[in-house]
């Protein structure tokens, strides 16, 4: 490659920005600007003290300004410069055939004469018109005036070239370690609408992502790029990256073009070392490297390489960049491995295709693990051995490769292993371990107490990413006494995480541990600071669904995790957390919106299954609570099979997993359920009740009552508050089970259910409106409820044997409508699956209930 070329392109750029600043009335601070390439100082001071004499140059530096003004084609008006690149100039212009803005690219043969100018010139419109992909800049037209002007017409992006966010960012450096991550800036350069990462790292992998993606793309079209670097990245006023300047493309159809026939164009820093020495042909490894190049500059503030052209020439054929760790102290260990490997100097140790780069740096974003491996000193030491002659000679050096191979093989079983360590363990851990009813926290049994304990500590040791598995052991050992324990995992969070939030968080964690706290209520959360990144917002959300979210706080936790990067793992476990705890607080006041709701979650749970890539006991009891409430038991019930064979010490899970045997008919398969968390679980009532709901539907009504006298309750005013009401809604179930075959008998237990309810002071409930309608005798009222009952759940069977046993022997117009209805709804039940939506009623508007009140949506 001939250095003189590519000084002559440096120096034209630094004197068309210099001459800018001069427009502007700027003097210019030539160190600043050649702070890349000291040794141009020099020369550009002196072009700049002969410009007045060199109209010309100046004119051709500062862009064609005599082309400002003019109509290209006859369409394109050129108002304004936007700037200068290698191969041509930028400028803002106007189609006045389509009336839209447009941003036109005019050669600049000046910089480099010859034919192949132009040929690389065209071949960008080529190469761009045959790749549409939304992170690289779309190409509209070209053309050539007939004084031999060529232009490519390109769409006109909004927002900040890399380089200026990069200068911005590198400014400031004098913030300290805590500057590293602030991201705010880009947003002031950016404008409001720009949507950002909570950090400037995961901006910094999320924008690389992003063009890994358009790379991809025009790989499989057969493109390359083959100059990727900061100057050739626009991040747009969403905040997101678009790849510019394929002029020094190569394409399968185009053999590759070069600068006198001598080297491949690229900008030194950025090139691949075997483009350099002209080992290898144009490939898509060389875009990888640059990419991971163009990343490590965005994490260290500094190209990979620093000096004159010949000494970074000479650099990157000789040695490896200062590891990124190094200069970016804490780096991620994963972060830190995926520089690594794709900037590897063997093409053979890179990733194999951008797309797998993208996999990648996506599940470092997603807080999944990587397929790639930090560097040990011993792989460095190997790596610069081999560039040795004389290591290449030694006898040693025959035994280190097959060590280093044996190393290799050895690492990356143990990362398999790790990665299949903490999905076994993820996914069985009982759900919403953090989130639920305190009552579904009350592990009392030593031996599953140990075993969650085990699950947890395997998630935490083999996880990328600490945040949900360290904060869920915390809130478990809080909840078993070990308040102490849980504050030091909320310490080393914090550490990681170094916002003010997780800080003052672990501080209250350890305040409890200091007064033997136990349990959620045992934290002081009042005055926290406000949450300053996503990872907080998830600290914050966690901490109210725990402690039983406010309608505000359950809202706001929702947009916060909406508006989050779907692909985000945690996040999307965070909303569907936070989506069923809503479904739960309507699931009285308003069914309708409830069902909405719980559809909402299905979704959520769903794609988090896709991108685990598996189903987890958390998951199962997600999708298997929205299943339920839709009404679609069958399949919720294998939903929640399944779960329970992940996960079989969840009450959550075994509860609604009864609920559903009990709604498809299965009796004795809900028997068996409920008992079966009546062993695990002695003192959760809701396993007493849905037993003798099974028992009542099987009609042996004293195994029913025996059920509810044997649950055991707190000897006070309050355990025989619940008492009665567990009483009520069996006598309730009783006498609607008899009321076609035991008149009396179902009048008489109709009679006991209101008393129980009066004595538990639960007289507005629905069951104790049906009880009271049968008590007095009233028909036609007993079928007006039951009939809405039934409309609102057409496919039970028990409701649809009640509404039988209640029918009348004439009907009003109302009781036909809603009869129709719910007809439609049975219709809708059968058919392929899909939404199903509450009855609008022209009858008097009541809100429907379950007909045993057995419906347990759990999170």
């Amino acid at each position: 490659m001939r250095d003189g070329a590519l000084d002559e392109d440096v120096l034209v750029d630094y004197v068309s920005r210099a001459l800018d600043m001069r427009e502007r009335g700027e003097e210019p601070r030539l160190a600043e600007l050649c702070r890349d390439h000291p040794e141009l100082i020099d020369r550009v001071a002196a072009m700049l003290a002969r410009a007045p004499k060199l109209a010309g140059f100046a004119a051709r530096a500062s862009g064609f300004d005599g082309l400002q003004g003019r109509v290209l084609a006859g369409r394109y008006r050129l108002d304004e410069r936007l700037g200068a690149g290698a191969m041509g100039i930028v400028y803002r212009a106007f189609d006045t055939e389509l009336a839209r803005a447009v941003a036109v690219k005019v050669l600049r043969p000046e910089l480099f004469g010859g034919p192949d100018a132009e040929k690389r010139f065209l071949r960008e419109a080529e190469v761009l018109a045959a790749l549409h992909h939304p992170n690289v800049v779309a190409v509209y037209d070209r053309g050539c005036t007939p004084d031999g002007v060529s232009f490519l017409v390109m769409e006109l992006l909004t927002g900040q070239p890399l380089v200026v966010l990069l200068d911005e960012y590198e400014r400031r450096k004098e913030g300290g370690p805590a500057a590293l991550d602030e991201v705010a800036f880009v947003g002031e350069l950016l404008g409001d609408s720009c949507d950002l990462d909570a950090t400037w790292l995961r901006q910094a992998v999320r924008w690389t992502a992003e063009l890994a993606r358009g790379l991809a793309e025009a790989h499989r079209l057969g493109i390359l790029h083959r100059d990727v670097k900061p100057s050739n990245v626009f991040i747009d006023h969403d905040g997101h990256a678009r790849l510019l300047d394929f002029g020094v493309a190569a394409s399968s159809r185009h053999a590759t073009l070069t600068v006198g026939g001598e080297s491949a164009l690229g900008t030194p820093g950025y090139i691949a070392p075997e483009v350099i020495t002209d080992q290898a042909p144009a490939a898509p490894a060389a875009d990888i490297y640059g990419l991971a190049a163009t990343l490590y500059h965005m994490l260290t503030r500094r190209p990979p390489y620093l000096g004159t052209v010949t000494h970074i020439i000479a650099s990157v054929q000789r040695r490896d960049p200062i590891p990124v760790g190094k200069l970016r102290p804490g780096l991620p260990r994963d972060l830190h491995a995926i520089v690594d490997r794709a900037m590897a100097r063997r093409v053979s140790e890179r990733y194999a295709s951008m797309a797998e780069f993208e996999r990648d740096l996506r599940a470092f974003l997603n807080h999944q693990p990587v397929t790639a491996r930090p560097l040990s000193l011993f792989d460095r030491a190997w790596r610069r051995g081999r560039r040795s002659p004389s290591a290449r000679v030694a006898a040693a050096g025959v035994a280190l490769l097959v060590l280093a191979g044996t190393v290799y093989e050895w690492r990356a079983i143990a990362d398999r292993a790790r990665v299949a360590r903490y999905l076994d363990a993820s996914v069985r851990l009982p759900p919403g371990l953090g989130l639920e009813n305190p009552a579904f926290r009350a592990f009392t049994d030593d031996a599953e107490r140990k075993a969650i304990s085990a699950l947890l500590d395997a998630a935490v040791a083999d996880a990328a990413e600490p945040l949900p598995a360290r904060v869920l052991r915390a809130a478990f050992l809080l909840d078993q006494g070990e308040p102490a324990a849980a504050a030091d995992d909320l310490e080393a969070l914090a550490e990681v995480e170094g916002t003010d939030l997780a800080r003052a968080l672990a501080e209250r964690y350890r305040a409890a541990a200091m007064r033997g706290g136990r349990g959620h209520q045992a934290l002081d959360l009042a005055g926290l600071p406000e949450p300053s990144t996503l990872h907080d917002r998830y600290l914050v959300a966690f901490h109210e669904l725990r402690g039983g979210a406010s309608a505000t706080s359950n809202e706001r936790d929702i947009q916060w995790f909406e508006a989050a990067d779907p692909a985000w793992l945690p996040g999307q476990e965070m909303l569907a957390s936070a989506l069923h705890f809503k479904a739960k607080r309507f699931q009285t006041a308003d069914p309708k919106l409830a069902l909405s709701i719980s559809n909402r979650a299905l979704e959520v749970a769903t794609r988090i299954e896709a991108l685990r890539g598996r189903r987890s006991a958390t998951t199962a009891q997600q999708i298997g609570s929205a299943l339920l409430a839709q009404q679609r038991y069958a399949k919720a019930w294998q939903v929640l099979a399944e779960g329970c064979e992940l996960c079989p010490w969840s009450n959550g899970l075994l509860r609604n997993l009864a609920t559903a045997q009990r709604r498809a008919g299965d009796l004795e398969g809900a028997i068996a359920t409920c008992e079966r968390g009546i062993r695990l679980r002695p003192a959760f009532l809701p396993h007493y009740q849905a037993l003798a709901q099974a028992w009542t539907d099987l009609g042996d009504y004293d195994r029913a009552r025996a059920e509810i006298a044997a649950a055991p309750v707190a000897d006070d005013a309050a355990g025989a508050r619940l008492h009665h009401g567990l009483m009520g809604l069996t006598e309730y179930g009783i006498a609607l089970d008899q009321l076609a075959t035991e008149p009396k008998a179902s009048m008489a237990s109709a009679h006991a259910a209101m008393e129980h309810f009066v004595a538990a002071g639960e007289t507005t409930r629905p069951e104790y409106a049906i009880c009271k309608a049968r008590a007095s005798g009233n028909p036609e009222a007993l079928f007006d409820l039951l009939l809405e009952q039934w409309a609102a759940d057409p496919t039970s069977w028990l409701a649809t044997g009640n509404l039988a046993h209640a029918l009348p022997p004439t009907l009003d117009a109302d009781a036909v409508v809603w009869l129709l209805e719910g007809l439609r709804r049975l219709a809708e039940s059968q058919a392929p699956p899909r939404p199903i939506t509450q009855p609008t009623s022209p009858r008097p508007s009541q809100a429907p209930s379950t007909l045993n009140n057995d419906s347990e949506t759990a999170k």
